[in-house]
């Protein structure tokens, strides 16, 4: 089967990648772009929270957000994570294993954050609202 698009609408794939992994790598990367610029509306100079920064869209966000100006804090589960969320961009990073990180984050950023853009909303969301 072939489909025909716009050469705009297409990537090239790096010869390190499979068809495969080329078809999956987008995923994370659209829906990361999707909540900061579609419905986060996200400005240069905004200060952005993702939690769970290590995974897939986490990092992609990271990423995305530094490169668009934001000045983003990542939070991870292990120090690996954190470490890749570092690497990424992240100005500042926290486990989010560690039960104070929350009383952490609010005494480093007393005026909150811009956007929170959240893996686990089910778990996080009431100490989100107050980030």
């Amino acid at each position: 089967t072939y489909w025909a698009c716009k050469a705009a609408l297409v990537f090239p794939l790096d010869d390190k990648l499979s068809f495969q992994q080329g078809a999956a790598i987008g995923i994370p990367y659209f829906t990361a772009h999707r909540a900061l610029v579609f419905r986060g509306n996200l400005q240069p100079g905004q200060l952005v929270l993702v939690h769970g920064a290590s995974g897939a869209v986490g990092s992609a966000a990271v990423q995305l957000a530094t490169a668009m100006g934001a000045t983003v804090v990542g939070t991870a589960g292990s120090e690996k994570g954190l470490q890749l969320v570092k690497s990424l961009g992240a100005v500042d990073v926290y486990n989010h294993k560690d039960p104070q990180y929350v009383a952490q984050l609010q005494k480093k950023y007393p005026k909150g954050f811009d956007m929170v853009l959240e893996m686990l909303a089910d778990v996080n969301l009431a100490n989100d609202i107050n980030l």
